[in-house]
């Protein structure tokens, strides 16, 4: 079975060349920004292709995923993740609505493309409301309105020229981003490096209630593997991109929560951020297929024995109940996972055994909850 991994301009492309290489999986690089990148694909012969899209700046996004989309609608490719996946990645307004449609908890949330009607809500809105943009990672490009006139200034610039995201986290102090933001164009210009400005959104506005929560955890799912933590709150008020580590394991209540929003999507692989409301509601927040952070941060540890021993959880069909297996799963930011789940996925569909698909899997320990 061989793998077609496009190049991504972040070099996700070198973690999956080192996860397929690790599990032994036959691979096969291509250029997915060539004018013959279609002749390479189709002569690669490959089995599925499984990719890192990009995420950093919107036209990179779009033609990334114009033809990671025409591989599989148009070559037959079966991707990793598939489509109604990648769909979600990166932006709030498409995961607002499938949240809505299909009916799961979450911050209640307002998306306008008409100025009138975004100017009456905030007329009578309940403040403070959280302003988000589309696109931004790490909790840029959201902001806190604590009331109407902040909010009417947000307006006149979306509804105007529009609303750049930020390189910094407007309405807090974030001295050392806003330095930089200053900074970098010109720093950049010195060194003859192409400094690129931050997405622009127009005539669009997406706002969420304010919740009061007690925990923000992080769930994790790759194939039947699925991971937790709890995300700290940052210097800046959020508990993203605070680069806080925390190994406090989500309640139950959470893995069950993640399982069935997985289970109603069809998600092979997708990261939740689910908030615990000073209530006791859980609600879902977010909804990413690709998650940034170090292998260490995405695994779960505990201790056994006077020693901190990684492990993952996973849903046994049979006895309709949560086990628990030791082991380091995460390595290459959790690829080697979404390789070998991959491979599963196409050998089922072809007939062909995964036994004959990859030359090894994870060495782990059964152990019951």
């Amino acid at each position: 079975m061989r793998l077609l991994i496009p190049r991504d301009r972040d070099h996700g492309w070198e973690l999956i060349v080192r996860a397929c290489s690790e599990v032994g999986v036959e691979h096969q690089l291509f250029d997915i920004y060539g004018s013959d990148w279609i002749k390479q694909a189709k002569a690669a012969r490959a089995d599925g292709c499984i990719y890192r899209a990009e995420f950093r700046h919107a036209p990179w996004r779009e033609l990334f995923f114009e033809r990671i989309r025409f591989l599989a609608c148009n070559l037959g490719l079966p991707l990793y993740p598939r489509m109604h996946e990648l769909e979600l990645y990166e932006s709030k307004r498409r995961m607002a609505y499938w949240l809505q449609a299909h009916a799961i908890p979450h911050p209640r949330t307002w998306v306008f493309g008409n100025k009138d009607e975004a100017r009456d809500f905030l007329d009578r809105a309940p403040y403070p409301l959280i302003f988000k943009t589309d696109f931004g990672n790490a909790s840029y490009g959201v902001r806190k309105i604590r009331n109407r006139t902040e909010a009417q200034r947000l307006w006149r610039r979306s509804f105007g020229n529009g609303y750049r995201v930020p390189y910094y986290r407007e309405g807090t102090l974030d001295a050392v981003n806003r330095f930089k933001a200053v900074v970098r164009p010109f720093y950049r210009r010195v060194k003859g490096i192409r400094h690129l400005p931050r997405d622009l959104e127009l005539d669009v506005m997406l706002f969420q209630e304010e919740v009061p929560i007690r925990h923000e955890w992080r769930l994790m799912k790759v194939g039947d593997s699925y991971f937790g933590k709890e995300k700290a709150m940052g210097h800046h008020g959020f508990h993203s991109g605070s680069d806080q580590m925390c190994w406090n394991i989500p309640p139950m209540q959470v893995f069950d929560l993640a399982r069935q929003v997985c289970t109603l999507g069809d998600f092979s692989t997708m990261s939740l951020d689910i908030f615990e409301s000073d209530s006791g509601q859980f609600l879902v927040n977010e909804l990413q297929t690709f998650f940034g952070s170090f292998n260490l941060k995405n695994q779960m540890y505990r201790e056994e024995a006077g020693r901190w021993v990684g492990f993952r959880r996973y849903y046994d069909e049979t006895a309709q109940a949560w086990r628990e297996e030791l082991g380091e799963f995460c390595q290459n930011y959790c690829f080697n996972l979404r390789v070998l789940d991959f491979v599963k996925l196409l050998s089922v569909a072809s007939g062909v055994p995964a036994n004959e698909c990859r030359a090894s899997t994870p060495a782990a320990t059964p152990l019951e909850n």
